[in-house]
Formats: structure tokens, C-alpha cells, sequence
């Protein structure tokens, strides 16, 4: 018992301004590196890190990567981690065949053991898992046979490509053909089959090295935008890219050039305006010189049709 008047020091074990039992045994950190693209089925290796920022050894770390639609490995922890020392593990991840593509976050965890309990921290990364190729992201029908007329749209109107046209002009369905210094494949068109992308932020997996990508296609009103380019390395780089109107515009806008003239286009009555010229362009964006292309995100505007993309 203390009198009145009288004073006694009192000392607290394991407080600090910020309140709580040992508030530095909070201190460690994970972080979780893994590239930024990953195909369905496709195996990639990153690593997770975990850093003791507490002032004494903690015991114990455990990592933890649960991931929907992805296998992932990941190997067991250090029994012990010396203060500031930072220890580092493999991790594995493997989107599933059947995975949708999209953009997934992973959240990684460590826990351990400091001092009086057990701590857990986390980081996230994104990982995008691309469509495995372009025509896996087709959603549109731009070409038609006589036959099959009914079913083409690329304008919105019930209008397409004449098939018999295109191949006249060197774009047969499913063969190949040079555009801006590089060799793409037209897709399997004309009996009523999705053909083309309409550009709405997909990723498509494109592999390659060269000086720039290529893609052909064309445009159903304004028809630009940011294409990103997605490299081996994590890194990125990215380009404005157009294509001018499939008719009554100019065909040099953007920069583009002509693939392909068709004279006349399909309505779902049949074949129609015989004397206007109807266009497939091709343009192109820079490459990083010396870097692994993985992947392409291509713009946001569904007025882009890609019909065939390559790597020149």
C-alpha cells in the first residue's frame, strides 16, 4: 500500500507506445513472387519469402497458398529464422485445364511462433490466366459463304465478310498469310463459325520473340486502343493500335495497312453493295528487343475485330 504523498516506480515487461504484449513479434513479412501470366495446365515457379523483422529468433514458419482452380506446391518452412534474416522457398502454381481466363489474386500466408504466440502475415499477387490462343477467344462471326449469311454480324447489322471475296484476295479459311513481316494464319471461316475477337480487355497467350506484333483485323466504327504486351520476365510493355472502318473510311488511318479488299459485303438477305469496298487491315506495336513474348492483352472497345495475330 502506497501513502499519500509517497511515489514508486513502476515498470511494465513487454509494452510500447503502440500498446500490447511484445507488439514487435509482429514484425515478420512474407512475400509472394510468381510471374504475372500463367496458361491453363501450364506449370510456373515463383518463390515465397518470409523476413524476421522481430528483435529475437522465431520458430516454426509454416507457408500457406490455398488458390481455386490452381494446383500449387509449396514445401515446408524453417524450424528457425534469425532476426532480419530472410529465408526463401520454391512455390509451384498450376491454373487447372479448365480454369476460366481471367485476372485470379493469390493470397499467400506464413505463420510462426514469437516469443509468447503465433503470428500470421500475407501477400497478394495477381495472376492472369490468358485464353490458350486467339480463336479460343473468338466471339463473333465476320465471314460468310452464300450460305450461311444469316448468322454473320460483324456491325451490328447482320452484315459480314464475303468468304468467296477473302479468298479471292489471299485470305483463305484456315491458311496461312504474310502481314507487316510476319506469318499469321487466317481462321476457318465462311460456314457460319466464330472467327474473330471483338477487343474487349482479353488476355490471349502469344508466344515469340521479334522486333514487333502483329495483328490483323478490322473496325466497326472507332477501333483503337492500348494493346499490353506481356513478356517472360514479368515485365510489360504497351502501344496504341488501330484499325480503320472495314469501309468508307480511310484505310491509312492508324497507320494501318490493307490486307485484304473484298468488293461488296453479306446481309442476311444475301450479297449487297457490289461496288464498295470492304477492308482487312493489319497493324502492328513494338516489341522489347530481346524479351520472351508470353502473352497480349488486347484494348477495350468491342469496335476491334482480330481475326489473326503474329509475332514479325
Amino acid at each position: 500500500m502506497i501513502g499519500a504523498g509517497d511515489r514508486q516506480d513502476v515498470r511494465l515487461f513487454g509494452t510500447s507506445a503502440v500498446g500490447g504484449i511484445f507488439p514487435e513479434d509482429r514484425n515478420g513479412s512474407v512475400t509472394l513472387s510468381v510471374p504475372a501470366v500463367a496458361g491453363p495446365g501450364q506449370a510456373v515457379t515463383g518463390t515465397l519469402s518470409f523476413t524476421n523483422g522481430t528483435p529475437l529468433p522465431v520458430r516454426d514458419v509454416s507457408f500457406s497458398l490455398p488458390a481455386n482452380g490452381f494446383r500449387v506446391e509449396v514445401p515446408a518452412g524453417p524450424r528457425l529464422v534469425m532476426p532480419g534474416k530472410t529465408v526463401q522457398v520454391p512455390v509451384k502454381v498450376i491454373p487447372e485445364t479448365g480454369v476460366k481466363p481471367d485476372d485470379y489474386q493469390l493470397t499467400a500466408s506464413a505463420s510462426y511462433k514469437a516469443r509468447l504466440g503465433e503470428h500470421r502475415v500475407t501477400d497478394s499477387v495477381t495472376v492472369t490466366v490468358p485464353h490458350a490462343s486467339l480463336s479460343a477467344a473468338y466471339g463473333n462471326v465476320g465471314v460468310t459463304d452464300a450460305a450461311h449469311v444469316a448468322v454473320g454480324d460483324i456491325d451490328g447489322g447482320g452484315s459480314s465478310f464475303r468468304a468467296e471475296g477473302l479468298a479471292e484476295a489471299g485470305l483463305k479459311p484456315g491458311a496461312g498469310f504474310s502481314a507487316l513481316g510476319a506469318r499469321l494464319t487466317w481462321p476457318v471461316t465462311g460456314a457460319g463459325q466464330k472467327d474473330n475477337v471483338l477487343a474487349s480487355g482479353q488476355t490471349i497467350e502469344v508466344r515469340g520473340s521479334g522486333t514487333k506484333l502483329v495483328l490483323t483485323g478490322t473496325g466497326t466504327g472507332t477501333a483503337k486502343g492500348t494493346v499490353v504486351v506481356r513478356y517472360a520476365d514479368g515485365s510489360t510493355s504497351q502501344a496504341e493500335l488501330g484499325f480503320p472502318n472495314w469501309c468508307c473510311a480511310d484505310p491509312a488511318q492508324y497507320g494501318a495497312t490493307t490486307v485484304a479488299t473484298v468488293m461488296g459485303k453479306n446481309t442476311r438477305a444475301g450479297a449487297a453493295y457490289p461496288t464498295t469496298p470492304y477492308r482487312v487491315f493489319a497493324n502492328s506495336v513494338p516489341l522489347t528487343a530481346g524479351k520472351e513474348v508470353v502473352a497480349v492483352t488486347l484494348p477495350s472497345n468491342t469496335a476491334m475485330h482480330v481475326f489473326a495475330a503474329g509475332i514479325g
